[in-house]
């Protein structure tokens, strides 16, 4: 995050430098409030306290991680895009193709009460090299 934003805006923010889209989030709110005193932002749909080990010379720590879900609503190139079905991301190897925890929202947001969309395809933008 960087200073006076928000996390709904660091998530925007952060697709747009990765992947060029624009997105609107797939909100769950129960209460919206809009006051001089207090402001409501898009709620993340699920909240992880992740655990990072040790890495060269950086010690474990913890990440609190905000996990927003959202569709393009702009720009990009969707052409670019690799799809997936909810078999073929059941398929993939957990922690090492895909995390297991992404599968499992996939596994909720495609089977759940909470669905989307009514395409049950879901896509990734290609992978970036690692170094």
């Amino acid at each position: 995050m960087e200073a006076n934003e928000t996390p709904p805006e660091t998530a925007r923010r952060e697709v747009k430098e990765e992947s060029g889209l624009e997105i609107e989030f797939i909100t769950q709110e129960n209460v919206w409030v809009d006051r001089w005193n207090a402001s409501s932002f898009e709620r993340p749909y699920m909240c992880l306290l992740e655990e990072i080990p040790v890495y060269r010379d950086r010690p474990a720590h913890q990440h609190v991680d905000f996990i927003y879900i959202g569709r393009p609503s702009g720009g990009g190139k969707m052409d670019e895009a690799v799809w997936f079905t909810l078999n073929e991301v059941e398929a993939m190897v957990s922690d090492q193709d895909i995390f297991e925890e992404t599968k499992q929202t996939i596994r909720h947001l495609l089977t759940g009460s909470f669905t989307p969309c009514a395409d049950t395809t879901l896509y990734s933008l290609p992978q970036q090299a690692k170094t």
